[in-house]
């Protein structure tokens, strides 16, 4: 794979070229040295493409463009050699194809994507870099692109190698120029990587230099022959010999295990720099497991590496529902996207969307004692939510997308709850003082209408307008609930569209918002609830609206003033919440009674509302 080299070593203009720092007694001599990826399964990427194109059927096309998802869920030879090759189980091998293939069609991920995605679990600090250098570590072929085998057989090393194979891994991330050696600068790029990827979880706060001190101290501990450099021999020893940084090999068991447990959640995996126990201590607001005064060089050596969780994979050019494109949509390996579906004139049924836009399951043919309805379904509680999830790993009873209509994921919930002027930037557009205390109205539920179904436009109005809102469902019966556990009681999120006759709103009715809010199909609502755990931050989405394809409204949830918990809390103090009641949480600018002149809807008009990670609704007004 990779060609011979002069005597004299190349650089091959990676970030920091030569720092210039490799001694002259080793670098005029030296022959050019390949990645320390040493590993025969990694370094004969190129053979496991050619196992998986030996698995096709004779006389197909065995082009990479070509490797199908069956070719892999339904070829036993090619899977088994493959589970040779990475040491997974041809379950796990199944698995992360899938969710590779569904996601990615063109079966490369590059640099770009995969910092985006990489992204979202570092929404505290700038993962940027830090994902730059994984990126080249996993991209054995330094073609600027990771195919499905260079993750896998990667991931493999680190989750089921030995610990010499690990340590020679994380060798060959801190090497950033691949010649062999880790030089002082190499080390301090990757640690000050780190703690920009850290944030506000490296607590108590460090020093700006804090970052230089423990490259010092631990490159001096390396560097044991002090000639400025710091080899692969000595790199292990120095390891080997680390109680710290041995410990800490228990992360990949800990992974091993979730995988082993739970296969549903581990379909895609993710990356995150403390271990699972060390992360949730820090999102409770507990200090860092390793304070700033201590040695945090043995842990980010091998924590900053992979471990269990769910990671979603998206390209630029995916497209959802019916060919149209929703930016940024990501689709989490694993994610629980429940759907309300009919197929012909049978009724309504529960489902799962396998993607936005994609097939889906039938909860209610993989175990027929579920409630048929979303309302009923989310009463029952986690019991309900844990036989969706093992409908999903199943892989039975999944319909063609082309035989289901999707209904309103909620079509009967017992409250539509709105908040009004909850959106700064649409509280600019007005010049209206931001509100000190939420301010909530109500839609009647009869005005619930599907993603995808047909907007009416009443005789009696003459102003309608849009409103793009990010949606939350309430899956937990609670009154009086605190903001700290109000995420407790939420079972996911959804896109809605608040249409609005403004004349009926803001003129007629003694300016009471209801009548204006709630004619019949005034709330879309969908394409499915997507569940909490899958939304890594709803306060960070990129939201929109476009009419007849033009963007009128083009915003972030990070706009609004009050967050999804200071809403539930907030209600839940005058009401009762209850499983099936739906929170409408406010719309951003842009909306067309603000405009100069003002802009209304008319019939013909085809309006799409989309949320990053939701999906995206589409109805025409008739």
């Amino acid at each position: 794979m990779f060609e011979d080299r002069d005597e004299t070593k190349e650089t091959d203009g990676s970030l920091l070229g030569d720092p210039g720092h490799t001694p002259p007694e080793k670098k005029g001599h030296m022959k050019w040295q390949k990645p320390r990826l040493t590993r025969k399964a990694l370094l004969n990427c190129c053979l496991v493409k050619r196992i998986l194109s030996r698995a096709a059927p004779q006389g197909s096309d065995t082009s990479d463009s070509d490797l199908e998802l069956s070719s892999v869920r339904h070829q036993p030879e090619g899977l088994e050699q493959l589970q040779e090759l990475t040491k997974f189980t041809k379950k796990e091998l199944q698995s992360l194809y899938r969710g590779f293939k569904n996601e990615c069609p063109s079966g490369l991920v590059d640099e770009d994507t995969f910092k985006l995605i990489y992204a979202q679990f570092f929404p505290q600090g700038d993962a940027s870099m830090y994902a730059h250098f994984l990126f080249n570590a996993f991209d054995v072929d330094r073609n600027g692109a990771i195919c499905f085998e260079d993750f896998v057989v990667g991931l493999s090393i680190l989750l089921r190698g030995t610990v010499h194979e690990k340590l020679n891994w994380a060798f060959n991330l801190y090497d950033i120029n691949k010649d062999g050696y880790i030089t002082k600068e190499e080390m301090l790029a990757i640690m000050k990587s780190i703690y920009d990827m850290m944030g506000r979880y490296t607590y108590p706060i460090v020093r700006d230099d804090a970052p230089i001190e423990h490259v010092e101290k631990f490159f001096q501990k390396m560097d044991r022959n002090r000639d400025g450099v710091v080899t692969i021999e000595e790199f292990l020893e120095t390891c080997q010999k680390d109680e710290n940084i041995m410990s800490s090999m228990q992360l990949f068991e800990n992974a091993k295990a979730v995988m082993t447990s739970q296969p549903g959640d581990g379909e895609w995996l993710g990356f995150v720099t403390a271990s699972v126990s060390d992360h949730k201590r820090c999102r409770q607001g507990s200090s860092h497991p390793r304070g700033a005064g201590q040695d945090l060089m043995p842990v980010f050596v091998l924590r900053a590496l992979p471990v269990s969780l769910r990671l979603s994979w998206r390209l630029p050019g995916c497209t959802s529902w019916g060919g149209t494109e929703s930016r940024g949509v990501s689709h989490l390996a694993g994610a629980m996207r429940l759907v309300q579906f009919q197929t012909g004139s049978d009724g309504p049924r529960i489902g799962l969307e396998e993607k936005d836009g994609g097939n889906v399951i039938d909860l209610n043919a993989f175990d027929p004692s579920l409630p048929r309805r979303m309302r009923e379904f989310l009463e029952i509680g986690d019991a309900a939510l844990a036989v969706a999830r093992r409908a999903q790993e199943s892989g039975q009873h999944i319909l063609p997308r082309a035989q289901v209509t999707l209904l309103a994921p909620i079509p009967n919930p017992g409250k539509v709850i709105c908040v009004g002027m909850n959106y700064a930037d649409h509280c600019r557009e007005q010049n209206m003082k931001i509100p000190e205390e939420p301010i909530i109205f109500s839609k009647f539920p009869s005005s619930v209408t599907g993603p995808y179904d047909e907007i009416i436009h009443p005789a009696e109005s003459q102003e309608v307008d849009w409103e793009v809102e990010l949606a939350f469902v309430i899956g937990k019966k609670g009154t009086h609930i605190k903001e700290s556990a109000a995420m407790d009681h939420i079972v996911g999120f959804m896109v809605a569209h608040d249409v609005t006759a403004r004349d009926w709103q803001m003129k007629r009715n003694g300016k009471q918002w209801i009548l204006g809010k709630s004619f019949d199909t005034f709330c879309p609502l969908g394409p499915a609830i997507v569940t909490k755990d899958c939304v890594p931050d709803p306060h960070k989405l990129g939201i929109r609206c476009k009419v007849n394809g033009e963007l009128v409204q083009d915003s972030n949830t990070s706009q609004m003033i009050f967050k999804t918990q200071a809403l539930v809390a907030w209600v839940s103090q005058f009401i009762t919440l209850y499983p099936g009641d739906v929170f409408l949480t406010g719309t951003p600018p842009g909306t067309g009674v603000f405009r100069k002149p003002p802009v209304f809807l008319k019939r013909g008009d085809v309006v799409q509302c989309e949320i990053d990670q939701l999906g995206a609704l589409r109805n025409k007004v008739v």
